[in-house]
C-alpha cells in the first residue's frame, strides 16, 4: 500500500505529543512493507535535537504559520501549498 502523511514539524523534535505517535506509526507501516512519503512544513531553523533519520522520503513543501497574522494570510498560504 503506499500512504502520503501530511503531518506538521516532521520528524518531530521534542519528546512528546501528536508528532511523536505519528513517527512511530509511520515507522511500524514503513517496517511492514508499506510506501511511505511525508509532505510536511520547511524548518524555521536549527532542531533543537536531532531527530532521527526515517527509512522514507521526507518532502519540505510546506508554509510554516507561525508568522501569519490574519486568516486571509493564512488561506493564501494553503492555496500556494495546494
Amino acid at each position: 500500500m503506499k500512504i502520503l502523511a501530511l503531518s506538521s514539524g516532521y520528524p518531530p523534535y521534542h519528546g512528546g505529543g501528536y508528532e511523536i505517535r505519528v513517527k512511530q506509526i509511520l515507522d511500524a507501516l514503513s517496517l511492514r512493507g508499506h510506501a511511505i512519503r511525508v509532505l510536511t512544513n520547511r524548518p524555521d531553523g536549527p532542531p533543537q535535537q536531532k531527530s532521527e533519520w526515517a527509512s522514507y522520503p521526507v518532502v519540505r513543501k510546506l508554509h510554516n504559520h507561525e508568522a501569519v497574522s490574519s486568516f486571509f494570510q493564512e488561506l493564501a498560504i494553503d492555496l500556494q501549498d495546494t
